[in-house]
């Protein structure tokens, strides 16, 4: 009586312990998909096939993410190279409205369209002559004198493009083309960046320190650079002639 009473409770622990094996390969199957580190835990405490089989699972979940950052990764360069197709907005100077030059006399937003000029008169530091903004046969011509005084920015130019050309949409710093010939050598800024010019023909490639808004000229020269706390360095083109071939936006 004795001797079965003993082999009773042996054979109940050996039930419960079946049990927790046959509970275990579910709960791998929920966790393998969840994380790694839970994973693991679940492959020490398994036995060698079910290690084998969690190896094998993690290979396959390690190379479905892979896939998916490559998708990701596909996509993305999708959206950027979308995002960086080129627009260009160009002047069609020989066909510029009539009353196109002229002094800045109006607001940016009410002179889209229109090349315009300001000459400082004694306002700064310097009086400047217009003698020449206009169209002249194959080129837009300025033509200007600094009758006294300096002032890096006494002769400028603006140009503010349609609402049609869509430049205010862009959001981003455009690329500004100028094809011109000069009578004299020497430094203009070029909406913000300084750029060094020669006597004869140049070909200017410039980014712009501002992305178009309405409220900012889309062109802005100044003949002259502003040197800031070294005024050795601020400097002015007193008098050139300009003839401008091309003047054009890119993106």
């Amino acid at each position: 009586m004795k001797k079965s009473l003993f082999i009773l409770p042996m054979f109940l622990l050996l039930l419960a312990g079946c049990g927790q094996n046959d509970s275990d390969p579910s709960s791998e199957v929920v966790t393998t998909s969840d994380t790694t580190s839970e994973t693991t835990s679940i492959v020490e405490d398994t036995s060698e096939d079910t290690t084998t089989s969690e190896s094998s699972e993690d290979g396959a979940t390690s190379e479905t993410t892979s896939e998916a950052e490559t998708t990701s990764e596909t996509e993305s360069t999708g959206g950027d190279t979308t995002s960086e197709e080129t627009s260009t907005y160009e002047l069609d100077l020989p066909n510029m409205e009539a009353g196109a030059f002229g002094e800045e006399k109006v607001a940016v937003g009410t002179r889209r369209g229109l090349m315009t000029y300001w000459n400082d008169q004694e306002w700064v530091s310097s009086k400047v002559e217009v003698t020449t903004f206009e169209y002249v046969e194959d080129s837009y011509n300025v033509s200007y004198n600094t009758v006294s005084g300096s002032n890096w920015f006494g002769m400028q130019i603006f140009y503010k493009a349609p609402e049609s050309a869509g430049l205010d949409t862009w959001g981003t710093l455009p690329t500004i083309y100028l094809d011109f010939t000069s009578d004299v050598a020497g430094n203009i800024t070029v909406n913000g960046k300084v750029v060094e010019i020669v006597a004869g023909e140049n070909n200017i490639e410039v980014e712009s320190n501002y992305a178009p808004v309405p409220t900012l000229s889309d062109l802005s020269i100044q003949f002259g650079v502003n040197g800031g706390d070294v005024p050795e360095n601020t400097t002015m083109i007193s008098a050139a002639n300009i003839e401008f071939t091309r003047i054009a936006f890119e993106k």
